[in-house]
């Protein structure tokens, strides 16, 4: 059990007064305009993605005809085919205001206005961003389907391989609401703090205690305001590893794990550093943010 400091605590589990269960197909109304759509596994737990459902009382109406079930709320008009599997043919959800755009299941908006990219690493000049929460077409959806879920004592749980956990935001051309509303939906992100706006120190290099604190004075002899001390990879054994850190791994895995073993341990190497926390403490002294 993880300790309590550990814990990821979230409001994940919806008001039923907003949820209508179908047969093997759930539909959650979080807002007006963000649907959570289920099958075959409904589940109340907060996932890797997504930590809160229970945003403020969203008024729905259901009410089924020929065999169809409708949702609809203030800004969304769902409808589904009552027995059928998800997909183009038997889910759509319509936007009742600008752009008025139909989505089926399934659908990608072409316009998409972009969001994020993970790494520039490698990047010179342009690089090609991925979708965002926002587009042209007033639409986009998150499928959260293969992400891990968190169990009561904060661990992870695996979801079955046959459930589908898809979020329809369909905020039109109100772009911030949008973002506003995915955000009380994963998790605010906290401001980063001012000391991560500054300079980095890291390089590649097998330093000892010594040696890195005597490069910090140098650093700071010379006026060159630094912030973070990183503490590149051989802060930790590397070399000569000992037959206990390889005990549980087959002999195949030993072949393919080679050097890399050393990379992620979390074992100081002591004849580079005979006590770390002294380090630590010295860097501390020195003003200085440490990273390993």
């Amino acid at each position: 059990m993880l300790p309590s400091y550990l814990k990821k605590y979230n409001n994940a589990a919806s008001s039923d007064k907003q949820t209508v269960v179908c047969g093997k197909v759930r539909f959650t109304a979080i807002t007006s305009r963000l649907f959570r759509i289920e099958e075959n596994e409904f589940y109340d737990n907060a996932s890797q993605t997504v930590l809160n459902r229970n945003f403020e009382q969203t008024e729905i109406e259901s009410y089924k005809e020929n065999n169809t079930l409708f949702i609809k709320t203030k800004h969304l008009l769902l409808s589904y085919k009552i027995g059928e599997k998800l997909n183009s043919e038997s889910l759509n959800i319509v936007l009742l205001s600008k752009p008025y755009t139909r989505w089926d299941f399934g659908d990608i908006a072409v316009h998409n206005l972009g969001g994020t990219v993970s790494t520039l690493d490698r990047v010179s000049g342009s690089c090609k961003l991925s979708d965002g929460m926002c587009s042209i077409e007033g639409y986009s959806t998150i499928d959260d389907s293969k992400t891990a879920l968190f169990d009561d004592n904060g661990w992870f749980k695996i979801r079955n391989g046959n459930t589908t956990d898809l979020y329809f935001f369909g905020y039109g051309h109100d772009y911030l609401v949008c973002i506003k509303d995915y955000c009380r939906l994963t998790g605010v992100p906290k401001m980063l703090p001012a000391y991560a706006l500054g300079n980095w120190w890291s390089r590649y290099h097998r330093y000892s205690e010594e040696e890195y604190l005597a490069l910090m004075d140098k650093v700071s002899e010379n006026d060159v305001p630094l912030s973070v001390a990183v503490i590149d990879m051989d802060w930790h054994i590397v070399q000569n590893i000992k037959d206990e850190y390889w005990e549980k791994i087959s002999e195949k895995d030993k072949m393919s794990i080679g050097y890399c073993l050393g990379w992620t341990g979390y074992t100081w190497d002591k004849e580079l550093f005979p006590d770390y926390k002294r380090f630590l403490n010295e860097l501390h002294n020195r003003g200085l943010k440490t990273s390993l």
